[in-house]
């Protein structure tokens, strides 16, 4: 298993983001994020967009030592020398995307369910994403929300380190990490703020 920090996981989202895309990130890690994930934009960007956005990111996040993770599209992450790639359930399988990038990459798989947790290998994948916790307006497609009640059953039953996403912010982290997951991972509540290094270093 690849070890990652998964504390305060940023998933940078472009649609959330739009063109301060790069100051929240410098902002974000300058603040202490542990993880960033670039989430692309699922209508407006092509592989280019993908390609010099990833390019940018990838040496931002190494001079903090924070890892780089590039959500879905795999091709991106090796053209640009990522450090791992996170992929949902519907994405190709855990299996085939650990062939193509490798044993010493990080691979995160989103989970919603304590099935769907209990049906991870443990050889292939390193951490899980659990929710969402609450729901979200950062994802169009997200699935119903599963309650602090829900993240608790899923620590409980997880094999492996899991994060928390979906939902939370400042209001409610507190209540978040009480359930003890292995991080949390925020959108919004850095990518949607004004001030991103206050929210960032709250959050952390």
């Amino acid at each position: 298993m690849n070890a990652i920090n998964l504390h305060l996981y940023l998933v940078l989202d472009a649609a959330t983001c739009g063109e301060r895309l790069l100051e929240v990130a410098d902002a974000a890690l300058q603040g202490g994020i542990s993880v960033l994930q670039l989430r692309g934009h699922k209508t407006a960007w092509n592989k280019r967009d993908w390609y010099d956005t990833a390019l940018a990111l990838q040496p931002r996040c190494a001079a903090h030592g924070v890892p780089f993770i590039i959500n879905d599209q795999v091709d991106i992450a090796l053209a640009v020398g990522a450090d791992g790639v996170h992929i949902g359930q519907s994405d190709l399988p855990p299996a085939v995307v650990r062939r193509l990038i490798g044993p010493e990459k990080i691979l995160g798989l989103s989970t919603h369910s304590v099935a769907q947790v209990q049906a991870v290998d443990t050889d292939i994948v390193d951490y899980i994403g659990i929710g969402p916790v609450f729901p979200t307006r950062s994802k169009a497609d997200a699935d119903p929300a599963i309650g602090l009640d829900g993240l608790a059953a899923i620590v409980a039953a997880k094999p492996l380190p899991g994060v928390a996403i979906g939902g939370i912010n400042t209001d409610n982290v507190a209540r978040v990490r009480a359930v003890n997951p292995d991080g949390i991972a925020v959108i919004g509540a850095i990518c949607g703020v004004v001030d991103i290094l206050g929210a960032t270093q709250s959050l952390r």
